[in-house]
């Protein structure tokens, strides 16, 4: 455990093999991704005020899965650069950063369901 604090660990060319439960959290991992892909392929037909987050949702599990899967068949094979520790580092960087902006696009949702009430609140003094 001490290993995952320092710079030769994350940054080292060559492969440093993972540790049997570091395997199991990353299967866990894909496991997620996989099982999220498919509820949102499933979600993402319907069509209401959250389908353009729900695409946005399949789009992130459906680009991190197949990121792990080449990330996996790469520690896998050993090659030195590929399986480099940092990028996982990477790969976790960019989740939390697209997970940040889904965060923020979903917070902007009571707005837009008060905007679109005072929108009928209008239109029903509108003639049609």
């Amino acid at each position: 455990m001490g290993d995952l604090l320092t710079l030769h660990f994350w940054f080292n060319y060559y492969y440093i093999p993972l540790s049997g439960r570091a395997k199991i959290i990353l299967l866990v991992l894909a496991l997620i991704l996989v099982v999220g892909m498919i509820v949102m392929f499933f979600l993402k037909k319907k069509n209401d005020l959250y389908s353009k987050l729900r695409r946005s949702l399949f789009n992130f599990f459906l680009t991190n899965t197949i990121i792990s899967i080449f990330l996996a068949f790469f520690i896998y094979e050993e090659v030195p650069f590929f399986s480099s520790h940092f990028w996982f580092l990477l790969v976790l960087i960019e989740m939390i950063i697209w997970l940040w902006v889904l965060c923020k696009n979903f917070l902007k949702f009571p707005d837009i369901k008060k905007r679109i009430a005072a929108q009928k609140n209008f239109n029903k003094y509108l003639p049609k």
